[in-house]
């Protein structure tokens, strides 16, 4: 992803008009030696035994190769293995009716004002310096699955559900080498994943809900050392993902409560904690409400912030994070 395209923390979206949704659900993803061994090996994992049908995704310098053409709606294990040298992300996106892979990106590149029968497309302008954009007003009501973000040469397992309609596989960003992929789902719908008969228990359950001030996560279990499956459920009325960041040892939540205030009223922090010290280590894709995605993750001892960076579309803008949507978790034994 390009700096111009960046969705940071203290900035939101630098992006105006149609181009916001190229930005609204990432950041640079500069993944370490966590990211690079979060997933379990190829042939191998809780999800991969469920017995799913399997889309496999390759991610090479150009291309996301081994998805496209029509499937069956339903569940499906995505297996996703990064070829290249960079970071990537792999998204699974309905887009709205009439339009294809080809619009969206002529729209995102400021060819074309408006999609066919998607219905009003433009952005809520960006403040100067501010407070962010929201994106188009289709992205708050098409499906969207899941997706992941990982590291140079990994690899990434999970599970979604695909309902009827036509999506695009891409990596959220227009700048990215790979270049999208139309993939249209046709049939019934499909059975939603949470009533699928066999799916395990997941170690952590992460649901995004909706507060008076805004946006928060619960959960069910815990994070733990080690391999284990994370279960993620939007329970709200907007899109979110889950960023998992590592941060200083011994790092608080009232610690990044001071820094979040800092990002909201412009004045520096008063504390040690600063946005560099936020590492990203794994990406749990935008997912729409009413939506559950399983990733299998394995993460070392230490202190996560977790955080979701999606504008708000009925507040201006404003990032998720900064409405109360981020949290610090702990894994012991560091």
């Amino acid at each position: 992803m390009t700096d111009q395209i960046r969705l940071t923390r203290r900035t939101s979206l630098k992006l105006a008009g149609a181009g916001a949704i190229a930005a609204l659900a990432t950041r640079r993803m500069e993944f370490g030696a966590l990211a690079q061994d979060a997933t379990p090996a190829s042939g191998s994992g809780v999800l991969m035994g469920l017995g799913l049908p399997e889309l496999k995704v390759t991610v090479t310098d150009s291309s996301f190769e081994g998805v496209g053409g029509q499937v069956d709606p339903g569940t499906y294990f995505v297996h996703v293995t990064n070829t290249t040298q960079e970071s990537a992300q792999v998204a699974f996106m309905q887009l709205p009716e009439g339009m294809t892979s080809a619009d969206l990106m002529s729209m995102l590149a400021g060819e074309a004002s408006s999609t066919p029968t998607a219905g009003d497309t433009a952005a809520t302008p960006i403040a100067e310096d501010g407070d962010g954009g929201a994106p188009p007003e289709w992205f708050y009501s098409v499906a969207i699955p899941g997706g992941v973000g990982l590291g140079p040469g990994s690899e990434a397992q999970f599970v979604i559900t695909l309902q009827p309609g036509n999506y695009i596989v891409w990596g959220e960003d227009p700048a990215s080498p790979q270049q999208p992929v139309d993939l249209s789902v046709a049939g019934d719908s499909a059975t939603p994943m949470a009533d699928v008969s066999g799916m395990p228990q997941a170690g952590l359950t992460i649901m995004e809900v909706a507060t008076n001030d805004g946006y928060a996560f619960e959960y069910d279990g815990e994070l733990v050392s080690g391999s284990q499956v994370i279960a993620v459920t939007n329970n709200s009325d907007q899109p979110h993902f889950v960023e998992f960041d590592i941060l200083p040892e011994g790092t608080t939540k009232a610690d990044v409560d001071v820094l979040m205030q800092s990002f909201m009223t412009g004045t520096p922090a008063s504390g040690d904690l600063s946005e560099e010290d936020f590492q990203p280590v794994h990406f749990i894709g935008t997912q729409s409400a009413g939506t559950t995605q399983w990733h299998e993750v394995t993460f070392d001892p230490g202190t996560y912030a977790i955080t979701c960076w999606i504008p708000d579309i009925a507040r201006g803008g404003a990032p998720h994070a900064m409405e109360g949507m981020y949290d610090v978790l702990t894994i012991g034994g560091a």
